[in-house]
């Protein structure tokens, strides 16, 4: 599912951005989506089924025929090349990197129809560090082996019948993929063009493919057999969380690249979700549409599951645009939504996690401005590294004086008031240039 990796994207990003480490499994994500749920238009598609056909000659789907394997596959295919200096063949390299079995490796509690009987799911049970010690090889020694031992079972693999592909495209989970794409891109500098490049046309794609003729929001589109776009005769009006998740990536957009138009474009929709979803009355977070003629009673989501839910997204995007914008309406609609999940909160916190998040934001945000031309090599050094660093309660903003003023700009020298969270700390200016300060 395009909302798993999107999400799993994210997650690794920020982990290698902490650690250095899981920076292939970011590639890997990236790789996977683009070569496989990608529309030419930048677009991404739902998801890929999990079942499919074994062969082409095969007249009944089987659950991970495209992904799983017998040992005997494994030992065909990798048995005859040695590696880690002739220690080993690829094939006891592999079979113990990735727990292949004789008889398969899938609990048969998991498998009540006997689909994945003798076939093995590739899954690590330990670090690769600890089965580097194992094997008593070292780090890059293995690294070596497993490429290579995937560049060729990804070759067979290819001779298999895809499984089928939902063509269905979604405004929500094209937003969490943008924001995941955005947070790979500052794990990976020497990745970052490319994915962003990705990122911007699948922004576009929303604008062209996802806004109706009136400017309104949509909740999806599809493709056809042709490759094509197209729209069903009655469109499905976005849903909250089509706003919420979109307007997260527009915000991780422009704080990743600078763009003032991802900004603008987030403040729109965000007045716009406004003013279909908001509890006018109680003001205590985000119902269903008021669009909707259908739905009799207006619903709140109060719960993270899968997917956050839109009051635990929306609450971040208010308080990060109440600081990038210098918005105290914003930070006020958050803390009324806050106080109207306050009960599910205090008692049941687990359930709502992003809101926690989200409340954190409330007392210890970060914020980051830097103010100077985009090909200046200062400027430049110092985005890298404010990029670098994974910082989890953050808004950063790039300004390019004199043409460009972004509302919200509050730059302050070291001896000014207070600055970093309405508290006395001072600001951690660069001495070459006043204008890169810390708040």
């Amino acid at each position: 599912m395009l909302y798993d990796q999107a999400q799993l994207l994210s997650v690794y990003s920020k982990f290698a951005q902490l650690t250095g480490e899981h920076k292939a499994e970011v590639e890997d994500i990236v790789d996977y989506v683009t070569q496989n749920l990608m529309h030419k238009e930048g677009g991404f598609f739902s998801a890929e089924d999990a079942d499919s056909f074994p062969t082409e000659s095969s007249e009944i789907k089987r659950e991970g025929a495209f992904c799983v394997w017998t040992r005997d596959d494994i030992i065909r295919l990798l048995g005859s090349k040695n590696c880690c200096e002739g220690k080993y063949t690829l094939a006891e390299v592999f079979c113990k990197y990735y727990y292949v079995e004789e008889k398969g490796n899938a609990p048969p509690y998991t498998d009540p129809h006997d689909e994945l009987k003798n076939q093995n799911i590739l899954i690590m049970k330990k670090s690769h560090g600890e089965y580097a010690a194992e094997l008593e090889v070292s780090e890059q020694e293995l690294s070596v082996a497993i490429a290579e031992a995937k560049a060729i079972l990804t070759v067979e693999r290819a001779k298999r019948p895809r499984p089928h592909r939902d063509e269905k495209i979604l405004t929500c989970w094209n937003g969490l993929m943008i924001s995941g794409l955005t947070h790979a891109a500052m794990a990976l500098p020497e990745k970052r063009d490319e994915y962003l490049n990705v990122a911007e046309a699948a922004v576009e794609f929303v604008r062209k493919h996802l806004v109706n003729e009136s400017g309104q929001l949509l909740r999806s589109v599809y493709g056809n057999e042709q490759g094509d776009v197209q729209q069903i005769s009655t469109p499905i009006y976005a849903f909250g969380d089509d706003y919420a998740f979109f307007i997260q990536a527009l915000l991780d957009m422009y704080e990743t690249k600078g763009d003032e138009a991802m900004l603008k474009l987030a403040f729109e929709l965000q007045v716009e979700m406004d003013q279909l979803f908001w509890d006018d009355e109680q003001k205590t977070g985000y119902f269903n549409s008021r669009l909707d003629d259908s739905i009799i009673i207006r619903m709140q989501e109060e719960q993270d599951g899968a997917e956050p839910c839109i009051n635990s997204v929306a609450a971040s995007n208010l308080l990060r645009l109440s600081h990038l914008l210098d918005r105290a309406d914003f930070k006020t609609q958050a803390d009324n939504l806050f106080k109207g999940q306050g009960e599910r909160l205090t008692k049941y916190p687990f359930v709502l996690t992003k809101l926690c998040t989200a409340f954190a934001m409330t007392e210890s945000m970060v914020e980051v401005i830097v103010v100077g031309p985009k090909d200046d090599s200062f400027v430049t050094e110092v985005l890298s590294m404010v990029r670098s660093k994974y910082v989890p309660i953050r808004t950063s903003s790039t300004w390019m004086p004199p043409t460009s003023r972004t509302p919200g700009c509050r730059l302050k020298t070291a001896v000014s008031a207070p600055t970093s969270n309405d508290t006395a700390n001072r600001p951690c200016t660069f001495a070459r240039q006043p204008y890169v300060v810390y708040l």
